[in-house]
C-alpha cells in the first residue's frame, strides 16, 4: 500500500526505496513523546495506541491508529521537529518507516506530497477541533453516547443482542 495516494511514479518509487518494515509485539513502542522525529511511521497491520503524559504523570490515550494511517507527521512541521505522542503497539503488526530526510527531499521534488500531508495533517486538526466542541458544548450523557458510537463504529463486533465493543489497550 502507498504511503500516500495519489503521487507520481517516480515519487512513490523513492518513498518505496526509503521504506524499511519491521514486525512488531504487543508493547513494543515506536517513538516517544518528546524525541526528536527521526522520520514517518506506515501501519501495515496492527493498531497502535497513541498516548501523552499530563502534568501529573498519568497517561491520556488520545487515539488508536489502524493500518494506513501515518504516525509522527505532525514533528516533520513542528519547531522542534519532536514527536508529540509515545507510539506503542495494542497488537502484533508490521509498522513500516521512512526517514525524515528521505522524505522531505521527496516533497521537495514532489509538492503533492506535501500536499497528501498537508490534507491529513488538516484532517487531525478538524477532528481535534470537533472534539473540543464536544467536550465543551455537550453534557456528560451526549458526550458518553458519542464515545460508545466512535467505539463501536471502529472497534464494535455485531452480536446478537447488539454490538460488543473490546478495544485492545
Amino acid at each position: 500500500r502507498p504511503l500516500l495516494p495519489g503521487l507520481r511514479t517516480e515519487s512513490v518509487a523513492r518513498l518505496e526505496a526509503a521504506r524499511t518494515s519491521h514486525r512488531y509485539s504487543r508493547g513494543q513502542v515506536l517513538h516517544y513523546e518528546g524525541n526528536r522525529c527521526t522520520g514517518v511511521h506506515a501501519i501495515e497491520s496492527g493498531r497502535v495506541k497513541l498516548v501523552r503524559a499530563t502534568a501529573s504523570g498519568r497517561y491520556c490515550i488520545l487515539r488508536i491508529a489502524n493500518p494506513g494511517e501515518l504516525l509522527g507527521l505532525e514533528a516533520l512541521y513542528a519547531p522542534d521537529h519532536c514527536y508529540s505522542t509515545t507510539a506503542e503497539m495494542v497488537e502484533p503488526g508490521v509498522v513500516s518507516f521512512v526517514e525524515r530526510d528521505a522524505l522531505l527531499e521527496v516533497m521537495h521534488d514532489d509538492p503533492a506530497v506535501a500536499e497528501g500531508m498537508l490534507a491529513i495533517l488538516g484532517a487531525w486538526v478538524r477532528d481535534s477541533d470537533e472534539e473540543r466542541v464536544e467536550l465543551v458544548g455537550s453534557g456528560v450523557r451526549e458526550r458518553t453516547a458519542r464515545v460508545l458510537v466512535r467505539l463501536a463504529r471502529n472497534h464494535g463486533r455485531p452480536t446478537g443482542n447488539g454490538v460488543l465493543i473490546r478495544p485492545k489497550l
